[in-house]
């Protein structure tokens, strides 16, 4: 009776399960599950009321589970799953607590860990394989109870894997391909166990696909396309597992791509456009396997480009999503990585992204999220890769970021990112790009970069970072570019960049014992009429 009147999870339910605990409910199941301990049916309906009524991660639900806690619920409900461990109901239920109790803080979850959850719940997946519902709520627990990146949270991590969670989840995932519950919270479980990157954490991502989990994750995203729990988790755990770039991680990342990975992401971004979930984390998972330098790395940034069309998924994804910042920051981080490069495969992607309308994308994120300095520096890095280049499709690129708008926004986030060195060179990289070509259009964008505000911009920069042999260079770089001309105008803007102290920092820039900064400068002091 306790367990079904405070289930539900509106403001009714919340007032229910606290006057429960009010009126002393978890010291009465608490007693019942102890005196009745050899009660396979108190076992079960007792977790089962101590799971609703524990519930919720408000301030007060938080107070709930602490009340249980301090009460000797976890104990109990341990207890209870080793002596009916072949009930499939008990062990349900009783991780079902076990899950609830142990969530929502870091508090929570070590008590559960020091009470045995881990081993407990692990035994209930290896004796029940067979059960959805044992294996779905026991995912969930292992989930709820190993997120947390601080030391104690990465013990528990560590605790999960060496009483053989990612064996027993593996297994589960392959006994219900079919359920779409039990993959949603197994590959939830396998992302919260494997995150975090130091070299423990890269150790439990490489148990997990020598496990087999990559196949199990992208046949997963295959057979539920239409499930948007299946596809969020699934390209979270993607995400988490093939973040690396030592040989081990590189090979992660290659394993997924051959896998089929970058295909199932983008259909699954493309199904689920409206779901900022599946869009945020389909675009760190593009990320996480396309990033790399090597031959092939280039050949996954060329196929999720070119074969699988994810840079349209990411742009629409940010289109659709324009207001999430996480998403912002990725699909920018995407644009950016997916689009690096110099030769024929490299322009052909970045090519691509402007059919996809990048632009408008990439400058629409940075005028939403001003403040935030990872879109403006994955936004200016993003132009920067896809605006280089000077053929005559490079040069349409350049007109084409001009148009949406790019010069103006990468100039304003400067200024508002002063102390971001990243900012600061990337935004400096772009406006050297974009400002780069001296026909008629291209000497058009250098004085609309100018009128934008980009000599102060650039100047204040070189100013803050005069020990970042970067943005010393790129913004010698980027001054040059737009003061190159010698027509009434261009003589203007060098007559700006004076006003605004460009002589002054590139003097100074001169000075630099780095080669590529002391070149650049005296290159943009030539520019500028100074020999």
């Amino acid at each position: 009776a306790l367990g079904k009147i405070c289930s539900g999870d509106d403001a009714a339910g919340l007032a229910r399960r606290q006057a429960a605990v009010d009126a002393g409910a978890l010291v009465v199941i608490i007693g019942g599950l102890r005196a009745y301990s050899s009660s396979a049916s108190v076992q079960e309906y007792g977790c089962k009321a101590l799971g609703n009524v524990c519930s919720g991660d408000d301030a007060a639900g938080l107070a709930r589970k602490q009340a249980a806690v301090d009460a000797g619920a976890l104990e109990t409900i341990i207890g209870g799953l080793r002596f009916f461990s072949s009930s499939a109901s008990v062990q349900e239920y009783g991780c079902a607590a076990l899950g609830d109790i142990g969530s929502g803080s870091a508090a929570l979850q070590q008590a559960a860990v020091q009470a045995g959850a881990l081993a407990a719940v692990v035994s209930g997946m290896r004796n029940h394989e067979l059960s959805v519902g044992v294996q779905l709520i026991a995912c969930r627990a292992l989930s709820n109870i190993c997120l947390g990146s601080d030391a104690a949270g990465l013990a528990r991590k560590q605790a999960a894997t060496d009483a053989g969670a990612l064996e027993a989840i593996i297994s589960g995932l392959h006994a219900h391909s079919s359920s779409s519950g039990v993959l949603q919270y197994g590959f939830r479980a396998l992302g919260s166990i494997c995150s975090v990157n130091d070299v423990a954490g890269c150790a439990r991502k490489q148990a997990a696909v020598e496990a087999g989990a990559l196949a199990l994750i992208i046949s997963g995203m295959r057979n539920h396309e239409l499930s948007v729990g299946v596809q969020l988790n699934a390209c979270r755990a993607l995400s988490i597992i093939c973040f690396g770039s030592d040989a081990a991680g590189l090979a992660r990342k290659q394993a997924a791509a051959e896998a089929g990975a970058l295909a199932a992401i983008a259909d699954g971004m493309c199904r689920h456009a409206s779901e900022v979930g599946v869009q945020e984390w389909g675009c760190s998972a593009l990320v996480r396997i396309c990033f790399g330098s090597d031959a092939t790395t280039l050949q996954r940034q060329q196929a999720a480009a070119v074969q699988v069309k994810a840079l349209a998924a990411v742009v629409e994804g940010m289109r659709g999503h324009a207001s999430w910042v996480d998403l912002q920051h990725n699909g920018c981080l995407a644009l950016g990585i997916i689009c690096g490069g110099s030769d024929a495969a490299a322009l052909a992607r970045k090519q691509a992204a402007v059919q996809a309308l990048c632009f408008q994308a990439v400058v629409c994120g940075m005028r939403n999220h001003e403040s935030s300095a990872s879109v403006q520096l994955n936004a200016c890095r993003a132009l920067d890769n896809i605006c280089s280049g000077s053929d005559a499709a490079g040069l349409t690129r350049q007109q084409k970021a001009a148009e949406a708008g790019a010069l103006a926004a990468i100039a304003d986030g400067m200024r508002r990112h002063a102390s971001s060195p990243g900012v600061q060179e990337y935004g400096c990289r772009a406006l050297g790009n974009i400002c780069s070509s001296g026909d008629a259009a291209g000497l058009a964008r250098k004085q609309a970069a100018v009128e934008a505000g980009a000599l102060s911009a650039v100047v204040s920069g070189m100013r803050a970072h005069a020990y970042c042999a970067v943005v010393q260079e790129y913004g010698c770089r980027a001054l040059g570019n737009i003061c190159l001309g010698n027509d009434v105008v261009g003589d203007l803007r060098k007559q700006a960049a004076d006003k605004a102290g460009a002589i002054e920092v590139l003097h100074q820039a001169a000075q630099s014992s780095s080669v590529q900064v002391h070149r650049a400068a005296r290159d943009a002091l030539l520019c500028l009429g100074y020999a």
